[in-house]
């Protein structure tokens, strides 16, 4: 199980690695401070399917990590995104929802469960 501890190095590995184009992290422990340095990361990637699904990234309850993945929607090359079962309240979605709005690039994107 990755916690939050190296969690902060798999944000880090995001930003680094040119080549990583698959990232799945669900059924963990990451909670909205890591959420938001991945998504923040994942602005400038190369991942195309994204699976955050099943941790704790609306724990905060604060529409941060909703403010911070609205800016990984901007990235063209992300196709997939699984952010399912993760707490996230209705500030994050709005977020996202405007995000959304003007991603003509996302395939498929999942929340169910939030």
């Amino acid at each position: 199980m990755i916690t939050n501890r190296s969690g902060d190095h798999i944000a880090d590995f995001v930003l680094n690695s040119y080549h990583l184009e698959v990232l799945k992290l669900s059924h963990n422990q990451l909670q909205t401070s890591v959420g938001i340095k991945i998504a923040e990361n994942l602005k400038n990637s190369n991942v195309m399917i994204l699976d955050l699904s099943w941790n704790s990234l609306g724990a905060k309850r604060d529409g941060n990590f909703g403010k911070a993945f609205r800016l990984a929607l901007a990235n063209e090359k992300l196709k997939h995104a699984d952010l399912s079962y993760n707490s996230l309240i209705e500030k994050d979605m709005a977020y996202i929802a405007e995000a959304l709005k003007n991603n003509h690039t996302l395939w498929g994107f999942h929340v169910i469960g939030n």
